[in-house]
């Protein structure tokens, strides 16, 4: 068990010392409560280094915080801890934040669990002990299905904004193709009222990827880089893999580099146009800054979104679309007589 405690209490007893009878009464309320908070913190400290399953405790008290003094807690717990070790933690954080003595101390918590290549982090304040421990749970069944590849964060997208909490998934670069190609077709059940993000190379979801989703990754990892979150990636071409209501379509994005100029299509995205139109994607797109072009896959139909009625769509070419067309076969890919240059369009909608 690591523990550290830190009061920052000196400034207290200067005031104690220094001060007069009548600065002593007039701060008397002031330094109550700091005593209070710096006594409920320390009962906190003792009570979570008590828990089985935590590695490292550190509770900061600062009686100098602004707006209000401060208790900072940071929980480390091992990957061999109970979900319901993560649940008593919780109540105890929150049993602090809203004791008489604590009030009106500014408490945050962070709970951190640490594999090899995965870990867990965990705002406790914004969410129930229950609701902690069944988010724990289902992030390790994950791991225990796609392997300790797959990072967790359950709090606030910016940490201690206060925000409502969101549950963030991150993939790196080099263990992505592993998890696609162990990714399961159903994933483990996780709370419905906290929203999901996924932050993974290749992939462009507000949910969690399908199954279908992640095997066209799988299928296209080594015909191209995917694209990651990098802010200054490296010059090339990049792939992304994306939902739509007819299916996963497949990006092919330059990034730092020119459209080719006719002729010089690029092999490897070529490679990667024909993997996914193999692999059975419902449209390919490319995407740079200065050219957007489409192939549609089959037929256009309507866009099903109950309770509304049907959407009735059509294919929608421009230049650009027959521009792709024309590079990629003159590069030796001959498109299937289902692969029309075009986009499927609700009908009336333009273009952009």
């Amino acid at each position: 068990m690591n523990m550290r405690k830190r009061w920052i209490v000196c400034g207290i007893v200067g005031v104690l010392l220094a001060g007069s009878v009548t600065g002593i009464a007039i701060h008397s309320e002031w330094l109550q409560s700091r005593w209070n908070a710096a006594q409920a913190a320390t009962t906190l400290s003792d009570k979570l280094e008590n828990l089985d399953g935590v590695t490292r405790v550190e509770v900061d008290y600062d009686p100098f915080g602004l707006p209000e003094h401060t208790v900072d807690v940071s929980l480390t717990f091992s990957p061999k801890s109970t979900p319901a070790d993560w649940s008593k933690a919780t109540k105890l954080v929150h049993s602090a934040s809203s004791a008489p003595g604590a009030i009106p101390t500014i408490i945050t918590a962070e709970f951190r669990e640490k594999h090899s290549r995965a870990s867990a982090t965990v705002e406790p304040l914004l969410i129930e002990p229950d609701v902690v421990a069944s988010e724990i749970t289902a992030w390790r069944s994950l791991l225990g299905i796609v392997g300790d590849r797959v990072s967790l964060r359950l709090g606030t997208e910016t940490p201690g904004s206060g925000g409502n909490p969101v549950r963030r998934y991150t993939v790196g670069a080099a263990e992505m193709q592993d998890v696609a190609a162990r990714w399961p077709a159903e994933l483990p059940a996780v709370t419905a009222s906290i929203p999901t993000q996924w932050v993974a190379p290749g992939i462009d979801y507000g949910v969690a990827p399908t199954s279908d989703g992640m095997a066209m990754v799988n299928a296209l990892a080594n015909t191209l880089p995917l694209l990651t979150l990098d802010p200054k990636p490296k010059p090339g071409l990049y792939l992304m893999v994306m939902s739509d209501f007819r299916g996963i379509r497949v990006g092919i994005l330059p990034t730092g580099v020119a459209d080719p100029t006719e002729g010089a299509m690029d092999p490897r995205a070529v490679e990667a146009a024909r993997a996914a139109l193999a692999a059975g994607a419902s449209g390919i797109d490319w995407v740079s800054t200065t050219r957007s072009a489409s192939l549609q896959v089959g037929e256009c139909k309507a866009i099903d979104l109950p309770p509304q009625d049907p959407i009735p769509t059509s294919l929608s070419t421009i230049d650009e679309d027959l521009w792709l067309a024309t590079e990629l076969e003159e590069a030796g890919l001959a498109l299937p007589i289902d692969v029309h240059p075009g986009f499927c369009m609700p009908q009336g909608m333009p273009r952009l």
